[in-house]
């Protein structure tokens, strides 16, 4: 099974960007005008009150939700992270590999929903999962696209317990996501 990252990458990756909503009540959120363009690479649209930060922790960016209260534990995200695609990979045996190095790489990992669909005019596999992480069991939902060469994968994480609350956030910036 080929790898899009190297293990020891994969879980420095994983780690960082997992923590990426354990911010604490120091960081303020801050508007954005939509849409939001990665280095000309691609766009997102970004809700108003969420805070995007490029080249956060491995991830090309990482979109953090404001506070809920000053004692927020954890800030809602949504992270767009993007590798190379080995040549003649498809998109089912790229994400039986990044399945496989989440299971491994997180703890308590387990896939609740997995199906095919499109964001925008590309075909993409969408997954909801959970695992624990800190001590919390987080919900993360995942679209895996591949274009060009590349795997974009986008996941937006919130604790389990808050997930329905920010799905819809996460869903219309993924659905928002335009190559250029």
């Amino acid at each position: 099974m080929t790898s899009l990252l190297a293990p020891a990458q994969r879980r420095l990756l994983l780690a960082l960007v997992a923590c990426a909503g354990l911010l604490g009540p120091h960081a303020q959120a801050q508007g954005r005008v939509e849409p939001y363009r990665y280095r000309l690479a691609f766009d997102l649209a970004v809700p108003a009150g969420w805070t995007a930060q490029p080249d956060l922790g491995g991830a090309a960016l990482v979109v953090l939700s404001p506070l809920s209260a000053p004692g927020d534990r954890f800030r809602e995200n949504l992270n767009v992270s993007v590798g190379p695609v080995p040549a003649g990979r498809s998109r089912a045996e790229a994400y039986r590999d990044s399945r496989a190095a989440l299971r491994a790489g997180l703890a308590g990992f387990e896939v609740l929903k997995a199906e095919e669909t499109t964001v925008g005019v590309r075909a993409a596999q969408r997954v909801v999962y959970e695992h624990t992480f800190g001590g919390q069991r987080l919900r993360a939902l995942a679209y895996l696209i591949l274009a060009d060469g590349r795997a974009y994968t986008l996941t937006g994480t919130a604790l389990a317990e808050r997930f329905e609350a920010a799905q819809p956030a996460f869903e219309q910036m993924a659905h928002s996501f335009r190559l250029n």
